[in-house]
Order: C-alpha cells, then sequence, then structure tokens
C-alpha cells in the first residue's frame, strides 16, 4: 500500500506509448511523471488530483452516458474472474 507522498504507479494496460498525462480541472501545470522499464508509470499527484492517462496525439471522449445492460447469464453479462480462475 502507497503512503502519501509516494508516487502513484499505474500500469496502463493495453494503451500505446507514448503517453500523455493532463490534470482535470482548472490546473494547468504539467503533471510529473516517469516510465519505469516494466512499463508502469509512476505520477506525482498532489492531494486532490485527478488525471487523466492518455497516449499522445489522441484525443478522447469524457462524455459519461448510458451503456447498454448485458443479459445476465451470458459472457457478455459475466463479471469477476473468469471461470476457468474459479
Amino acid at each position: 500500500m502507497q503512503e502519501a507522498g509516494e508516487p502513484c504507479t499505474v500500469l496502463p494496460g493495453d494503451m500505446s506509448v507514448p503517453y500523455e498525462i493532463h490534470r482535470l480541472g482548472n490546473a494547468t501545470t504539467p503533471v510529473p511523471w516517469e516510465l519505469r522499464p516494466d512499463g508502469a508509470l509512476d505520477i506525482a499527484l498532489a492531494a486532490g488530483d485527478d488525471i487523466l492517462i492518455i497516449t499522445a496525439g489522441t484525443t478522447e471522449d469524457l462524455s459519461i452516458a448510458p451503456v447498454a445492460r448485458p443479459e445476465p447469464g451470458t459472457a457478455e453479462g459475466r463479471w469477476g474472474m473468469p471461470e476457468s480462475a474459479a
């Protein structure tokens, strides 16, 4: 578990490099971050920071909208661990 003042470590998954990290809201100062050899990002967050990590040169749609609800009992309706892990 990380303590206050330690970097936030994020493994971006299937996102393509290079990354851009942006503060949300009215903040205009850059977010200090470092790419580790294992592909994780160490991000220096200030208290109350909200950030967005994107692939550099892309734009993201940040609108919030309802999503279709999958049918329970179908593969799309499953959540949690895959059956093979049970």
